[in-house]
Parts: C-alpha cells; sequence; structure tokens
C-alpha cells in the first residue's frame, strides 16, 4: 500500500512540473503575441502618419530623378559611336521605406539612376527593382526610411475635378505644382512610349521633366 502512495505521489509531482511548463509556455507565447501585436498596431500608427494627405506635405514625398544613360548608333563610316548623355524625371514615393514610382521612359536605357529629395542635396542611388514598357512604369528603390509617401486613390477621376500636377519641369530643383481639372474620363492610352486602354485626360501643364510626377486630388 505504501509502495502504491509512493507511485501516485511520483506521478502526481511529474504532472505537476509538465503542467508548470505548459502554463508557463503558454505564458510566454501570449506575452510575445501581446508584444508583436502592440508592435504592428505602432507600426499601423507609424506608417499612418507618414501617409501624406494635404498640399503642404507632398512636396516630402516628390523625388527629382537624374539620369546618366549610354547610347550606341553606327556613323556615317558604319562605325560604332558611344553617346553619353542625361536626363531628368519626376517620381513619387509609395511607401515608407523607399518605393518609387516613376515612367519608364524617364530611367529608359540608363546606366545610374540617382534620386533627389526636397529636403537633401546629395543624392541616392536608385535600384531599378521592375519596370513595364507597355504600362510606362518602373519602380525604383532607395535606401531610405521613415519617409512620406502617396497612396493611390481607390475612387476614379470625375469630370471637371481640380487636380494638381506635381514633380520637377525642366530639371527645377524645387517642385512644382501646376493646377488643372479632369477634362476626360477615358482617352486612348497608346503612345509612343506606351500602350494601355486608356487613360484619364487632364488640363493640367506637363513639362519635360515633368514625367513620372503624380497627379493628385485635393485628399
Amino acid at each position: 500500500m505504501k509502495k502504491n502512495i509512493s507511485i501516485i505521489l511520483i506521478i502526481l509531482a511529474m504532472s505537476s512540473c509538465t503542467t508548470d511548463n505548459i502554463v508557463d509556455s503558454v505564458s510566454e507565447e501570449n506575452n510575445l503575441s501581446v508584444e508583436e501585436n502592440n508592435l504592428n498596431v505602432v507600426d499601423d500608427i507609424e506608417t499612418k502618419s507618414l501617409s501624406v494627405n494635404s498640399f503642404e506635405d507632398l512636396p516630402k514625398a516628390l523625388t527629382r530623378i537624374v539620369v546618366n544613360s549610354t547610347k550606341v548608333e553606327l556613323d556615317e563610316n558604319l562605325q560604332l559611336t558611344t553617346y553619353e548623355y542625361s536626363g531628368t524625371g519626376s517620381g513619387f514615393f509609395i511607401s515608407s521605406d523607399g518605393y518609387i514610382v516613376t515612367n519608364n521612359h524617364v530611367i529608359s536605357g540608363s546606366v545610374t539612376i540617382d534620386v533627389y529629395t526636397q529636403y537633401r542635396s546629395q543624392p541616392y542611388r536608385a535600384k531599378l527593382i521592375g519596370l513595364s514598357e507597355c504600362d510606362d512604369i518602373a519602380v525604383l528603390k532607395i535606401d531610405i526610411e521613415n519617409v512620406n509617401f502617396l497612396k493611390y486613390s481607390s475612387e476614379s477621376p470625375q469630370l471637371g475635378q481640380e487636380i494638381i500636377a506635381a514633380g520637377f519641369p525642366k530639371g527645377d530643383e524645387e517642385v512644382t505644382f501646376l493646377d488643372g481639372i479632369v477634362s476626360k474620363k477615358e482617352t486612348d492610352g497608346s503612345t509612343s512610349w506606351a500602350s494601355i486602354d486608356y487613360a484619364f485626360e487632364h488640363t493640367a501643364e506637363i513639362l519635360p521633366g515633368s514625367s513620372g510626377g503624380p497627379i493628385v486630388n485635393k485628399d
């Protein structure tokens, strides 16, 4: 009888230890889960605070792009001649960690892509993430954190809607806002540098160097 009691006590002791370990493990997991959720909430708040929703903050989300390119052509003597040239364009951040959208024709043929922000005199060297020649879209990435960015509108442009074309026309180092309205909801999207079904038309003037900049509404 004493042996049976001893065995029962040993089993109870083992069960007790095992249960404590399980409780401790679950408790730690719950604590980690709470911490992760808190961090996610903080990240969401910080991300929302970096999303631009006013014209005053719009320049913070814009980029001036300087591209150095090389072009090879046949001369009159059928010899290959190499030309080096540079061009400028505009772009805008679409995330707080440095992803940028611009037009493909801005960076086409580039050897190097330098990106300037409104509040830094030295350029960032950009990496080309992806492109679509048909859509005339390119995505770049620079090494930057906690930057203001723009969100895409979920609503279609409306006829007569007031808009702003923002960018760096003619390579100007200062941001330029050019106003206009939506003049046509759908127009032919095929051009010499793009092939899309349709685009909307607006009256804001787009000058050389403005390509790649965003069209924004009051929000």
